[in-house]
């Protein structure tokens, strides 16, 4: 009887991993982090766009990371040489050798954009909680539309368990356009006082013929693979800080292979292929100080490899990686080299993950200074509650006022007199992230919004919901013309000239005409607030608690788990 039950247990096993879109490559597939043996031309465009890892030698998984994309031209050059690999359709790849210290630039010839499916998303359940996603079906069909169902992750093994990444999206509609998909959504959140976002599939993919000069003039369809002898690849303006203030342009080094194909829009890509340890070196350095306490930085390095597993076939479905360098996913400065605790970190923390209760991975987002309490997950991306990822106050004291979260009652005192934090800072530069104030003339705020939303003259700004930490999730906006209701944490910071956070107070200041003369917003917190606070996790560990004491606070009801 055991003997049978094994057995049945080992076929159900195979059968849910070969029924996965995103299972992971056997060993004796591509493998080494700087070597890939040649192949098809199509064989690797479909491996890029699958969604699917690879496994190395030493177990370790392997990633693509869109390092640029949108661009018209890329230059490169190795301080050792390189070895490049040119792909032409219907015929075997050309090898030549490029120079040591000589600059190389790859330009686009002509290109055909992608085919893209704009799905607009009205919630997420997990692949097996059938009865989950019966129950909203149900429910957005009694509000008269239909459901569509979508399938998105993917299912893989590392040492022996099995995770299973994957979701199920009820969909409304889908769009060839994404301006027509946004436009749509914004009409049915504000219609229905409920967040839609937006799902991308890739209809048919991009085309490519790409020249590669500097020394010669020679063309590729599709790929070009670059490997460097030793060493790395120096890859000239790189983006950096997308979205931000400080965004700017600047040189990088990367470990190979690079490889250069089009992007969605028929432009030039460039996609590095790295070990999941390698790519963290990059992650740690951008998003830790690397002065923080060793305990902090391996808290860190547990969180962003979590960021990675689980996350895996999840996003960017439409592009030629699996995650981006910038703070869509994690941000990756690429591979100089790193301070040594950040490898110490890394190194002592290697193959750790957290897992939740029944096994599988557990996110672990991570953002910088959560303002003293961190928030429940569904207050900010609009999915299910998960059991990991619950808001919570973040405090050396307890306190009494606080410890049901923050609302309306204490908001102002929480903001203006906080009790003392583990994200409180101990540098002028950190407290203003901590505790912060922006303010805008009618006229500043009035061009903010009005470059998203025709609203006309606003007149007031009204926080309707909030999460346990205060966070606005859902923002009415009173115009002259008409009233707007937004929903996303995201959203909101960023139409209102990136704050901080969306922990914020509004006080409007007014003329003897009742007209607004002024908008000031009282805000706590940098970032999104959920799951790990990093100068939180700084503080903790400069007060002596273990990296697995900071992850035990902040990801409930879970533990670590050894899996390469």
């Amino acid at each position: 009887m055991q003997h049978t039950k094994r057995h049945a247990l080992a076929w159900r096993y195979l059968a849910l991993l070969f029924a996965s879109s995103a299972f992971l490559s056997l060993p004796n597939e591509p493998s080494q982090a700087n070597q890939t043996p040649p192949s098809s031309l199509e064989a690797i465009m479909e491996r890029l766009y699958s969604g699917r890892f690879w496994i190395g030698p030493n177990g370790e998984p392997l990633v693509t990371v869109g390092i640029m994309d949108n661009q018209d031209k890329i230059e490169f050059s190795c301080k050792h040489g390189c070895r490049a690999r040119l792909y032409r359709r219907n015929e075997p790849p050309q090898e030549t050798g490029l120079e040591a210290y000589h600059s190389y630039t790859i330009r686009p010839l002509r290109a055909r954009p992608a085919w893209l499916r704009h799905w607009l998303v009205a919630f997420a359940t997990p692949y097996d909680d059938t009865a989950r996603f019966n129950a909203l079906e149900k429910q957005w069909t009694q509000r008269g539309f239909g459901i569509h169902p979508l399938i998105t992750g993917g299912v893989f093994a590392l040492q022996g368990h099995l995770f299973d990444t994957r979701q199920r999206l009820g969909s409304l509609a889908v769009f060839a356009k994404r301006e027509h998909a946004t436009q749509r959504a914004t009409q049915l959140e504000d219609q229905l006082h409920l967040p839609i976002r937006l799902h991308e599939e890739i209809a048919r993919r991009p085309q490519i013929r790409m020249l590669l000069h500097g020394g010669g003039r020679l063309e590729a369809d599709d790929l070009i693979e670059i490997h460097p002898r030793r060493g790395t690849i120096r890859v000239e303006r790189v983006e950096f800080g997308r979205g931000d203030r400080w965004h700017r342009f600047v040189p990088r080094q990367f470990l190979g292979p690079l490889w250069f194909t089009a992007d969605r829009h028929g432009k030039l890509a460039l996609v590095q292929k790295i070990s999941l340890d390698a790519f963290l070196r990059g992650v740690l350095r951008a998003e830790m100080p690397p002065s923080a306490p060793l305990e902090a930085l391996k808290a860190q390095a547990v969180c962003a490899r979590n960021e990675v597993l689980a996350k895996i076939a999840t996003r960017h479905r439409a592009d030629p990686f699996l995650f981006c360098a910038h703070t869509h996913c994690q941000v990756y400065t690429g591979n100089q080299e790193s301070d040594t605790r950040i490898l110490r970190a890394i190194q002592s923390t290697r193959g750790l993950v957290l897992t939740l209760p029944n096994g599988q991975l557990s996110d672990a987002p991570f953002s910088a200074v959560s303002g003293g309490h961190t928030e429940h997950n569904e207050f900010v991306w609009s999915n299910l509650p998960h059991p990991a990822l619950r808001g919570k106050l973040d405090l050396r004291q307890p306190s009494s006022l606080f410890e049901h979260g923050i609302a309306p009652f204490n908001l102002q005192r929480w903001l203006l007199e906080p009790p003392d934090a583990y994200c409180h800072g101990k540098t002028p530069a950190i407290r203003k992230k901590f505790r912060w104030i922006r303010t805008f003339s009618p006229e500043q705020l009035d061009k903010l919004v009005h470059q998203r939303y025709p609203v006309g003259h606003i007149t007031d700004l009204i926080p309707e919901k909030r999460g346990i930490s205060g966070r606005v999730y859902a923002l009415r906006i009173v115009g002259s013309q008409r009233t707007l209701r937004l929903h996303g944490e995201l959203k909101i910071r960023r139409l209102l000239g990136n704050l901080s956070s969306s922990l914020f107070l509004v006080q409007k200041h007014t003329g003897s005409n009742g007209q607004p003369t002024s908008w000031k917003l009282i805000g706590g917190g940098w970032g999104h607030g959920v799951g790990l606070c990093q100068y939180g996790a700084i503080g903790r560990a400069n007060d002596g608690q273990s990296f697995r004491q900071i992850l035990q606070h902040y990801f409930t009801h879970t533990r670590l788990l050894k899996v390469y």
